[in-house]
């Protein structure tokens, strides 16, 4: 009888405890469920919605750039359309630099040239070649960020993208990690170094791969506000004569034009074009998720906890290496007599900096004061250094492409840019802005982690199309 009784109990305890489980079980479906179809829809709304035709800005119809924008398919008929998954903007630019399978160098036939300026302080150029017999159709200047260079993901896939398609890649890198470069102090835009000393490193470049080869730049981010700087105030139409930027000291360079050997080292002699506006090097350029403002890019960085977390702090690292390496040129910014004392005090305050624009005002401004004279605050030093000023100067073919997402360069200054193109008559500036893409990013296909992405595919496309114009 007890056992009867047992077994009863028993069984009527698992059943009750079973059905509580199930009901259990249905309820979290019932909640999970449409909570997950809410999602996906929502997802789907935000996939579509990021497919629209891409904005185009340009005044008048030069010939030129009809054509050229005639020949690219994927920038005029094909919208650029996130990954399903990656139609946030923060997603984008994330996953564009840290989701993306690596390319090694191994696979590219690298060779860095160290350049060092009179100054003492160096930049490391990295020529790419084609692996093919012939030579290669034209040469791509490549300015990445500041806290990039060719190991940057976005850049390195670009790099391996025009490789193939048979161009040369040469790409400015701010610092270098190879054991000879060690000692090396390293250039700080803006501070130890002007735009116009780009002119300097161009002609180098220009000297090395023949006066008729043609040469195209490609600047991402603050390397497209650097670019835009040198082809808008430096070449531009309205350009100051230009006597001596910074003098370089090369070695085995007796037959370069611009050098003279004087007790036993070689210095700047006077250009060619002295007395004249410098003469661009480039055919035409191309400028990705260019910041236009200075004051807008570093607010941008630091608006919000998460833009702090996820990109201020994510550059300011890199950007500390960059300084340290140079802390001595910072010394004279500092009253003191002892030098090491200086030099530890610089040290601790840039590793307490907690974001670009105070890193900038400590410690770039000061040596852009030392340096150039003046009294500006932080904001005239990133208006002045800002290519919004230069935009409308420009004199060759040029395509500035910009996502209105970009949490970093929102496309919000074109309107005003193109404004100014306008009123100047200048028919060689091409805007092109799509809805999405995150900064730099413009992560499409289903499986983004291998292969191209949108912006690396159109900017190969303007390339080939400058080059068959001039049947290159």
């Amino acid at each position: 009888m007890h056992r009867r009784s047992y077994r009863l109990l028993s069984t009527l305890h698992r059943s009750y405890h079973g059905t509580n489980q199930t009901n259990q079980a249905k309820r979290k479906y019932r909640v999970l469920l449409p909570a997950v179809a809410v999602a996906l829809i929502w997802q789907y709304r935000n996939w579509r919605a990021q497919k629209q035709p891409i904005e185009i800005y340009r005044y008048g119809d030069n010939k030129r750039i009809s054509d050229i924008l005639a020949a690219c398919p994927t920038l005029m008929n094909e919208p650029f359309q996130p990954s399903f998954f990656l139609t946030n903007t923060h997603a984008q630019t994330v996953f564009n630099a840290a989701g993306r399978k690596l390319i090694q160098d191994e696979d590219l036939s690298k060779i860095r040239k160290c350049y060092t300026f009179k100054d003492g302080t160096s930049v490391y150029l990295d020529w790419i070649d084609t692996n093919a017999t012939k030579d290669p159709r034209a040469t791509l200047f490549i300015l990445p960020g500041v806290v990039s260079g060719t190991n940057g993901v976005g850049v390195k896939h670009l790099v391996a993208l025009a490789v193939e398609n048979g161009y040369r890649c040469v790409v400015f890198n701010y610092m270098s990690e190879h054991e000879e470069h060690r000692d090396h102090k390293c250039i700080i835009p803006g501070a130890t170094c002007q735009t116009k000393d780009l002119a300097t490193i161009l002609r180098c470049v220009r000297n090395d791969i023949g006066e008729k080869h043609p040469m195209i730049a490609v600047g991402f981010s603050l390397g497209a506000n650097i670019l835009l700087n040198y082809l808008g105030d430096v070449v531009g139409d309205a350009s100051k004569p230009l006597y001596n930027p910074m003098p370089l000291l090369l070695e085995d360079k007796e037959d370069f034009k611009m050098i003279q050997r004087k007790d036993e080292v070689e210095i700047l002699a006077d250009h060619p074009h002295a007395g004249q506006p410098y003469h661009c090097e480039f055919m035409s350029a191309i400028c990705i998720a260019n910041p236009f403002s200075l004051n807008v890019a570093t607010r941008n960085l630091k608006k919000n906890r998460f833009h702090k977390v996820i990109y201020d702090l994510t550059f300011i690292p890199r950007r500390k290496i960059l300084f340290s390496k140079n802390i001595d040129i910072f010394v004279p910014t500092r009253q003191g007599n002892d030098v090491q004392v200086i030099k530890k005090e610089l040290l601790q305050e840039l590793q307490n900096c907690g974001s670009t624009r105070e890193m900038d005002e400590k410690f770039t401004l000061p040596l852009y004061t030392l340096k150039y004279g003046g009294n500006l605050s932080i904001e005239e030093f990133y208006n002045q250094e800002s290519c919004k000023n230069w935009v409308h100067h420009v004199t060759i073919p040029t395509f500035c492409i910009n996502a209105k997402d970009d949490p970093i360069s929102p496309a919000t200054i074109i309107p005003e840019l193109y404004n100014n193109v306008v009123q100047a008559k200048n028919d060689k500036v091409v805007f092109a802005v799509t809805k999405g893409g995150g900064h730099s990013g413009w992560v499409d296909r289903t499986f983004p982690y291998y292969g191209n992405t949108w912006i690396e595919r159109v900017t190969i496309e303007i390339i080939d199309a400058m080059c068959n114009k001039l049947n290159l």
